[in-house]
């Protein structure tokens, strides 16, 4: 381990002195010009590497023009090959990232990843999930879709960029069996604060997010209070779905009928409840009589049994 942070401090100290260097780097409109040698740069990016023995003009030729990138993030990325080591902060971070992703140097990728997981939180959660989607990098994505999910609630009361989603991002996260809301009525709130913000060119598109709220899990309480005397949702296409919904809500809530699940095929496919990730669930195994099938659940943050 040494004996590599020794080769790559000569390395970095042969390319500060400009020898050996067998390759320019030259940004468009920049005066100032990189020097580096392409066995380093090609070690830790597979672009550089692709670059550096395609056979092609750029294999040949000692200056290498690269556009798209300022001279400042290019020195990162030089300096990240030499070092193995950048220092990334909430200013450069996304910038930093976007290099390492073009340029394949997974390595700052992975720590660009590492950086953004430490600093995600409910104001900019939604950004960075959009960024990963744009970027396609799975790993951030989950990571912000986990966090999204998991904090729904705060994020909708305390995130501007919650208002700035689009109908399929909103409709995306509101479909997910696991969105960790305290009831339904979470769902429907959110749903309601997002059309509400520019409500007449979200009209229409409210409607088709009311086809992700679970209506069954909806509260007595919030129909009474805020469903059943919206003239505008009488009016919409889900009416009939929403009144189905709060005639079951009211016949057979407080009777806890297990059955109501199989009474029409047609509420089969909204009545799936939510299951956040907090609950806990055993399946099988041995009892007194031996095997057996039961099925128990634990929920970890009222520490009870559902």
């Amino acid at each position: 381990m040494k004996d590599n942070v020794e080769i790559r401090r000569n390395l970095a100290s042969l390319r500060e002195n400009g020898m050996f260097c067998d390759a320019t780097i030259c940004i468009p409109n920049e005066v100032k010009t990189l020097q580096v040698h392409r066995v380093v740069m090609s070690s830790c990016s597979e672009f550089f590497r692709s670059l550096f023995t395609n056979g092609l003009q750029e294999t040949r030729q000692n200056k290498i023009t690269i556009h798209g990138i300022s001279v400042r993030m290019m020195e990162l990325l030089i300096d990240y090959a030499y070092t193995s080591e950048v220092n990334i902060t909430s200013a450069n971070a996304m910038e930093l990232f976007e290099a390492a992703d073009r340029f394949n140097v997974l390595g700052l990728l992975q720590e660009c990843i590492n950086f953004l997981e430490s600093e995600i939180g409910v104001e900019n959660c939604i950004g960075l999930w959009k960024f990963a989607r744009y970027y396609n990098n799975k790993q951030l994505k989950d990571i912000c879709w986990a966090y999204v999910t998991a904090h729904f609630p705060t994020v909708v009361e305390l995130s501007d960029e919650f208002l700035q989603l689009s109908v399929d991002e909103l409709l995306e996260i509101i479909k997910d069996d696991k969105l960790a809301v305290r009831s339904e009525d979470d769902v429907y709130n959110a749903v309601m604060k997002w059309a509400e913000h520019s409500p007449r060119e979200r009209k229409d598109e409210c409607f088709q997010l009311l086809s992700g709220v679970r209506f069954p899990f909806v509260t007595e309480q919030c129909f009474n209070d805020k469903i059943l005397n919206r003239r505008d949702l009488k009016r919409s296409p889900c009416w009939e779905r929403i009144n189905e919904s709060y005639k079951l809500v009211k016949r057979f809530r407080s009777n806890k009928d297990i059955s109501v699940k199989s009474r029409t095929a047609a509420l089969a496919r909204w009545i799936k409840p939510r299951v956040p990730s907090h609950i806990i669930f055993v399946l099988g195994g041995w009892a007194k009589a031996g095997v057996t099938d039961s099925l128990e659940t634990y929920d970890k943050v009222s520490k009870s049994v559902p």
